[in-house]
């Protein structure tokens, strides 16, 4: 009995071990374990980290009646952002996986997904750096409703008269290099796709991100 339980506590570190470092991993760890859980958990933690951020700002942005519903507004927002934006990647990854069935190269498609999940929770970070941002440029001071929607790319200079063109701005960051550059090699390393199939789907992804930016310009 001794023995079994000390060899589950065993199990249960070396379980525990592996999931912790699939939080942050390498290439070869996403390639071996093809993991789903822990790049979500990580979108999590960066989801709530900037909505963490970000909670002072908005709720100075609003007036004083708003205020507590804003707030509330954000952290559920923090909540149900990984999830939606994992069925988002599901979805990316079942189109990308199509692509490469009519290619005749036919990849996994969890290999796919894991890659897109982790592109997940590197755009969830974004909530943070623009906190900074906007610490730096109000200087603590109370910020619009504009300034809220502040971009870190080229937004600025294009009219949102011209969504596409401003949705590919708003999509033109460091942020979103990091992303690209990680599903480009990703594709490569992990789904075993050549340099042109991994650059194609990592452009047809970052287009897709600029039309759903360009709808939401539209919309908005």
């Amino acid at each position: 009995m001794t023995t079994r339980c000390l060899d589950g506590a065993i199990r249960f570190g070396a379980n525990a071990k592996r999931f912790a470092g699939l939080l942050v991993p390498g290439m070869n760890e996403i390639r071996r374990h093809r993991p789903v859980l822990p790049p979500l958990i990580a979108a999590w933690f960066f989801s709530f980290a900037s909505a963490y951020a970000m909670r002072t700002y908005v709720v100075m942005a609003m007036p004083v009646e708003q205020a507590q519903y804003a707030e509330a507004l954000v952290w559920l927002g923090a909540m149900v952002g990984p999830l939606l934006n994992g069925l988002k990647a599901l979805l990316l990854a079942a189109f990308a996986w199509g692509i490469l069935v009519l290619a005749n190269a036919d990849r996994s498609i969890r290999s796919i997904f894991s890659v897109l999940l982790y592109g997940e929770a590197i755009l969830a970070a974004q909530g943070i750096v623009i906190a900074l941002f906007l610490r730096l440029a109000t200087d603590g001071s109370a910020p619009s409703l504009q300034d809220l929607q502040t971009s870190l790319g080229l937004a600025a200079l294009v009219p949102t008269t011209r969504p596409v063109l401003a949705a590919a701005a708003q999509n033109a960051t460091l942020l979103h290099a990091t992303w690209f550059a990680f599903l480009f090699v990703g594709f490569q390393r992990v789904a075993d796709l050549g340099p042109w199939s991994a650059a194609g789907l990592a452009v047809l992804f970052w287009c897709i991100l600029i039309g759903l930016g360009a709808a939401r310009f539209l919309v908005l």
